[in-house]
């Protein structure tokens, strides 16, 4: 047996480093969320506002034209969902049954397998779409309006990277070290100390 005393203080150390990473956990946890719950709103932003811009505009070319912003944006949300899961499925953004063929390819012959580059390559492709209202639309768009459907897209790309920051970032090697060291010899030490703690009731029974 051993003296509970250097046990007592211990578990003192023991609890602070618990305590500290599961603090840590917890915001990296809300952060993720937060991060995602603003992906989801860009989208839906950028969804509402091409419709909201354009409402007057009822030409074939037009339709097309929101049609095809409306689902890169659904595509770039579906992607990062992909990329997020990969560890999990194993699956791959060109898997993903939403991007065209010419999406697909691209993404091949640009990235291969490099899945988390991929949303910025699709953004790419959105802006373009976005750019090309020129084109589609009989009334062009004003420029702060154009500025807004971009913008949105900015804050999407700006929350990706916010998850890939976290998702590459691994807690820190030296509070996780001390955490399980310190954590295993007060669990392996823990007998000891009670059976000094028994010997000293013991007698009094």
């Amino acid at each position: 047996s051993i003296s509970d005393k250097g046990h007592s203080f211990l578990s003192i150390m023991v609890s602070f480093l618990v305590v500290t990473r599961v603090h840590i956990a917890n915001q990296r946890y809300m952060e993720s969320r937060k991060l995602l719950s603003d992906i989801m709103k860009s989208c839906r932003e950028l969804a509402q506002h091409t419709v909201t811009f354009t409402r007057y505009e009822q030409s074939l070319m037009a339709k097309t034209w929101r049609a095809d912003v409306a689902r890169r944006t659904c595509s770039l949300l579906r992607t990062v969902v992909v990329v997020l899961e990969h560890d999990s499925y194993g699956s791959h953004v060109w898997q993903v049954p939403e991007l065209s063929k010419d999406e697909k390819q691209a993404l091949l012959h640009s990235l291969g397998l490099a899945d988390e580059r991929s949303p910025l390559v699709l953004a790419m492709f959105l802006r373009t779409s976005i750019a090309a209202h020129v084109e589609n639309l009989s009334t062009p768009l004003d420029v702060n309006q154009e500025l807004q459907l971009l913008d949105d897209t900015s804050d999407f790309i700006a929350a990706y990277h916010g998850l890939m920051k976290l998702i590459t970032t691994p807690f820190p090697f030296p509070l996780m070290q001390m955490n399980r060291l310190l954590l295993f010899v007060w669990v392996f030490t823990l007998p000891f100390a009670l059976n000094a703690t028994v010997e000293k009731v013991l007698p009094l029974c």
